[in-house]
């Protein structure tokens, strides 16, 4: 299974029979839903600690290490017991890792059917086609409305495990001759590493994900991996390696979940359009970042859950407000399931639903009711409009 994992791209057949059989080795397996053509979301989950750290890959199907890294590290974590310099036993004691080794798994089923009609790596063949869901929406833009079964599957799931810390792992593409002409440039050959310098979010999950990421940057230094040359913040919002606060819509799964008290690093490596070139490289960067988060996790506990425990205790002090969604029965109640979703409490009649603050997703809340909430007017300003009103035909009056 090692060098299966390192080396091969997988069929989701494959994928399936590898999480068998590492559920067979000990790991706990469990299937939190379906995509849009049936076939199973997995979680593989290690350890039983008070720290929750969960790993969501593959939500764009055309990038393929990141499901084979989830489950190389579980490999190792069962069988071997270290990858580099963690020694795993050890890193998990006080976390439970949770990994979502393939949220896309219709795009991972399309992006095997491509790449084994052409597996030569190059930038020609990204398989942009396998980039998105069955019906053809890009999974990481629905993570404020939550329209596809495979988000909604998701964010359950986020609700149920509630993590301290997610990791946000994915691939990227750049054109250009890539290969075989190798790629040497400062914008090609490398790791990305984004924080959370999101306008809005608690301070102390900023901190808690800064420090995560200088930790992990670090790590690769440390593991031999320096060839690859790391990069902060290169994708974030709408410019690169921003060193300061930026204002991003919570559309995303990494500008999502900060909003909900998850301290957020989003790992990328250079991969799309490179099928299985380099994959043994590209597959152990991912897993020594899950390595190394946990290894993080061990040192750190008592602050990360400080962190998290105050970015709640912000929301949970936020000033009291009502809101009042009125408009057409069908509309209001897809404005409740929504809101539920998002783990918003809220009270439903046939044609309204009220939504009291505070409450423990009062930031949520804002993002999604509130037009004049500090974030929805920086965003109004470069005419971007995601509260609700905007989605549904409803009426959003507040009462202070």
């Amino acid at each position: 299974m090692r060098k299966t994992l390192l080396f091969k791209v997988l069929s989701y057949e494959e994928y399936s029979k590898a999480v068998a059989e590492l559920g067979k080795m000990g790991a706990q397996v469990e299937e939190i839903g379906f995509s849009l053509e049936n076939r199973a979301i997995h979680c593989v989950k290690l350890g039983d600690g008070d720290i929750r750290i969960l790993a969501i890959c593959r939500l764009h199907g055309n990038e393929p290490a990141t499901t084979n890294a989830t489950l190389y590290f579980t490999y190792l974590y069962l069988d071997e017991g270290r990858i580099g310099g963690v020694p795993l036993k050890l890193a998990l004691e006080k976390c439970t890792v949770a990994m979502i080794p393939a949220a896309n798994p219709d795009g991972l089923a399309e992006y095997f059917k491509l790449y084994s009609k052409n597996p030569k790596p190059s930038w020609e063949n990204p398989f942009t086609q396998a980039r998105v869901n069955a019906r053809g929406v890009d999974l990481n833009r629905d993570w404020l409305y939550l329209t596809q079964k495979e988000t909604r599957c998701l964010h359950k799931f986020l609700n149920r495990f509630k993590p301290h810390i997610v990791l946000d792992m994915h691939e990227f593409y750049f054109k250009g001759g890539y290969p075989p002409q190798w790629p040497d440039s400062q914008d090609e050959f490398m790791i990305s590493l984004t924080d959370t310098p999101y306008f809005m979010v608690s301070p102390t999950i900023k901190k808690l994900s800064l420090n995560l990421m200088q930790r992990v940057a670090e790590a690769f230094k440390e593991e031999g991996y320096s060839h690859w040359k790391t990069r902060l913040r290169w994708f974030v919002g709408e410019e690169k390696g921003a060193d300061r606060e930026v204002v991003i819509p919570a559309i995303f799964l990494g500008s999502h979940v900060p909003y909900e008290h998850s301290a957020k690093l989003l790992v990328e490596t250079w991969g799309v359009g490179l099928g299985d070139y380099l994959l043994s490289d590209r597959v152990t960067i991912h897993a020594l970042a899950i390595a190394h988060t946990a290894l993080y996790a061990y040192e750190q506990s008592e602050a990360i859950k400080e962190a998290v425990s105050q970015s709640i205790s912000e929301d949970l002090n936020h000033p009291s407000e009502l809101f009042r969604v009125k408009g057409h029965p069908k509309a209001v109640a897809d404005v409740r399931d929504l809101l539920e979703l998002h783990d918003i409490k809220c009270s439903y009649l046939k044609d309204e639903v009220l939504v009291k603050l505070p409450q423990e997703r009062s930031r949520m809340a804002l993002i999604l009711l509130d037009q004049n909430y500090e974030l929805n007017r920086k965003l109004i300003e470069k005419r971007k409009f995601y509260t609700l009103n905007y989605v549904y035909n409803v009426h959003i009056t507040k009462y202070s």
